[in-house]
């Protein structure tokens, strides 16, 4: 059994020459976004890999340090480990390896996470919980870009299928990425500030999500209702994964209509098809158990992200208090 120190941009690196397909956050451009969104945080790379003969686990995590206190992450976001294949073996060298961390670093907390339909909740409580509870468990739905747009179509709620269907002709959807971009990040901040009456993120942040378009890694959804634009839906993709990123509507237009982010997000799905991109995430559709309440604005937007469809896996969400 080997642990070896590794830099995040040598897993990505790996990872490459592995031609393993790795999440969407390990991208370098997503990675300088979320460094740009915590502005007060310092952040210390401590990734490592094990390796036992032809298997393997990165971790790519860092120590966040903020207003005196240290968290075990990922640049705030929460870590996931990436192996080939369950062993027993690695993973009790994983465990073992993250409570050194903590107590080493003297950590306040750590986000950790898995995804996978091997490792089930039984197989991590014999690694990592001292007591049989998750801080979180939530659902996942991926929409799996492989299937013919009928074949997606046919996993949507019904009510979703009725909104997809409805049109308004008054209304324009229009795609805007790399070929066609003219400053439009600018007018989705403006319009995102609009909305939100405050400042929610720095100026930073926009121009990375402009960088992200101009570089092939992202896009948006622009709509329109005749001349006047009303909504913007932007995603991020890594090549072959693309994921839900961020959105705003003028609060006015829902009261007039009732699909405009529906058929946004259907339109990004017929979009990354031509662009061959194999699925497209939405983030978290259900919360199965959570430490802490789930407020109802959260609720209804798991309740529109569900009416998608798509492959469920279930995330398990850890804190250094569950490390055996």
């Amino acid at each position: 059994m080997l642990i070896q120190k590794l830099t995040i941009l040598n897993i990505i690196k790996d990872l490459k020459k592995k031609k393993i397909n790795s999440y969407y956050f390990l991208d370098e451009l997503f990675i300088d976004y979320l460094q740009k969104y915590n502005p007060l945080s310092l952040f210390e790379d401590k990734s490592f890999v094990i390796k036992h003969n032809e298997n393997f686990l990165y971790c790519p995590i860092t120590i966040e340090k903020k207003r005196g206190k240290k968290y075990l992450n990922f640049f705030g976001e929460p870590c996931f480990c990436i192996y080939n294949k369950y062993e027993r073996s690695i993973f009790l060298y994983f465990a073992k390896e993250l409570k050194g961390i903590c107590e080493k670093e003297k950590i306040t907390n750590f986000n950790l996470v898995f995804e996978n339909s091997e490792l089930n909740e039984k197989n991590l409580e014999n690694y990592f919980f001292k007591k049989k509870l998750c801080k979180k468990i939530s659902n996942i739905k991926y929409i799996d870009l492989n299937l013919n747009v009928d074949d997606i179509k046919k996993s949507f709620k019904k009510g979703l299928k009725h909104l997809i269907n409805k049109d308004y002709p008054s209304l324009s959807y229009l795609i805007i990425d790399k070929e066609n971009y003219n400053n439009h990040i600018i007018n989705m901040k403006n319009m995102h500030q609009e909305v939100s009456k405050k400042i929610t993120r720095s100026d930073e942040t926009w121009l990375i999500n402009e960088k992200m378009i101009k570089l092939n890694k992202g896009f948006l959804v622009q709509v329109s209702d005749k001349k006047n634009i009303i909504s913007y839906s932007l995603f991020f993709s890594n090549g072959w994964e693309a994921i839900y990123f961020s959105s705003c509507t003028l609060k006015e237009y829902f009261k007039i209509y009732k699909n405009i982010t529906h058929k946004s997000i259907f339109e990004a799905i017929k979009y990354l098809k031509k662009t061959k991109f194999k699925n497209l995430t939405l983030g978290e559709t259900k919360i199965i158990h959570s430490n802490q309440i789930i407020s109802d604005k959260e609720k209804n937007i798991f309740t529109f992200k569900s009416s998608f469809g798509g492959e469920i896996y279930t995330r398990y969400y850890i804190d250094k208090y569950n490390i055996g």
